[in-house]
């Protein structure tokens, strides 16, 4: 019965939950498998608690700055407007930073649609009510211009931002034609929930509601290994986008001496303030970790990670981590990213060897968790 209850969830939302998950989360709210089966209402209400809707503002923000300053104007010289969709939305975090990010320009030149399958999530999203735990990537004077403080030490996003229509949908359908075609679709942490069958689908209907040319924004610890999609990476100022078309680059004209030193010297500089940066979230999570306090271990790692996705021993700590609290999915994908990494043969960063982090021992722990999720799922 248990089986069927996630088979279910699969069918509709498209995210696979293990076994003992499901039980436990029936357990505590004193729940039957069969009670759910057996109703509409009270299946689509255990959906609402179970999915998660954990986000924030300005999460990733290498792709909103990719999305200002490089996309936004790409478009604009083709259309009169820019019309751009955050699919799964959550509470609305996401197309609000969005509309922060692009500012005056939502006024006349964008248009931004948000949705999401959860009811509640959207209503709190049209509400633009929120905890410091969602402002938590802001400056307190970032805070100040873009929200209103209210009773509660909650914070109400100022009139101006909000300029987002919601809708609710679930991308394992089509999208609705009334909404026509977009020109960026942001759909970021939430087909690494999904089955494969059902990243196929979502993708299938992410791209018939793309234009030709435009683009889809992933999250930047997902990836579409071994998912048929037809669709092309493409990268833009370190943030990879994907494309329905493979785009080629036209050569550019050799730069001077000196631009090319001036360039070597920005891109030095760069390199070592993001490591620095790095090994000081690395450092905070480990001693996190010795206080005993996973969670704030993995917040740090997970910040680490956005802005190096290419260090071993980051996602090895991780995937150790959502082994340790239980969640089998956020686990599985970093072993997936360790094994993307180890067969393109991504080198060792000087961090993996201070840690002392090496190839046999990544392989070793990779094939023995590709071997336990083949025994969960048998």
């Amino acid at each position: 019965m248990i089986n069927r209850v996630i088979e279910e969830i699969e069918r509709r939302c498209g995210v696979i939950f293990d076994e003992d998950k499901i039980k436990i989360e029936l357990e505590m709210r004193n729940l039957a498998p069969e009670e759910l089966l057996n109703s509409e209402k009270k299946l689509e209400s255990f959906m609402e608690d179970i999915l998660i809707k954990e986000t924030y503002f300005f999460r990733e923000k290498g792709h909103l700055e990719v999305l200002k300053d490089y996309i936004y104007f790409d478009i604009l010289e083709k259309r009169s407007r820019v019309k751009i969709w955050s699919a799964g939305c959550s509470t609305g975090e996401e197309p609000y930073s969005i509309s922060i990010m692009l500012g005056s320009r939502c006024n006349y030149e964008c248009r931004i649609l948000a949705s999401d399958i959860s009811r509640v999530a959207l209503e709190q999203a049209r509400e633009a009510v929120y905890t410091k735990s969602s402002l938590r990537a802001l400056k307190e004077k970032e805070i100040q211009l873009y929200f209103e403080k209210i009773a509660g030490n909650r914070f109400k996003l100022r009139n101006r931002y909000r300029r987002v229509e919601f809708f609710r949908h679930n991308i394992l359908e089509p999208v609705p034609r009334s909404n026509g075609r977009f020109d960026v679709i942001f759909v970021r942490n939430v087909l690494m929930y999904f089955s494969e069958r059902a990243k196929k689908i979502a993708i299938a209907n992410l791209k018939n509601a793309l234009y030709d040319d435009g683009y889809i924004i992933l999250g930047v610890s997902e990836y579409l290994i071994g998912v048929e999609n037809g669709l092309y990476p493409e990268e833009i100022k370190g943030v990879t986008v994907f494309r329905k078309h493979r785009v080629e680059k036209v050569a550019e004209a050799p730069a001077s001496e000196s631009e090319k030193l001036e360039e070597d010297v920005e891109e030095k500089i760069k390199a070592v303030d993001e490591e620095e940066d790095v090994k000081t979230l690395i450092l905070t999570a480990l001693r996190h970790l010795k206080d005993g306090s996973i969670r704030n271990a993995i917040y740090n790692l997970e910040k680490a990670r956005e802005i190096n996705d290419r260090i071993y021993f980051i996602h090895y700590q991780l995937a150790q981590l959502y082994e340790e609290i239980g969640d089998n999915t956020k686990f599985f994908n970093e072993c997936m990213r360790i094994n993307d990494m180890l067969e393109r043969r991504v080198p060792l960063s000087p961090i993996d060897r201070e840690f002392n982090i090496r190839y046999n021992v990544l392989r070793n722990f990779v094939n023995e968790a590709m071997e336990g999720m083949k025994w969960v799922l048998s």
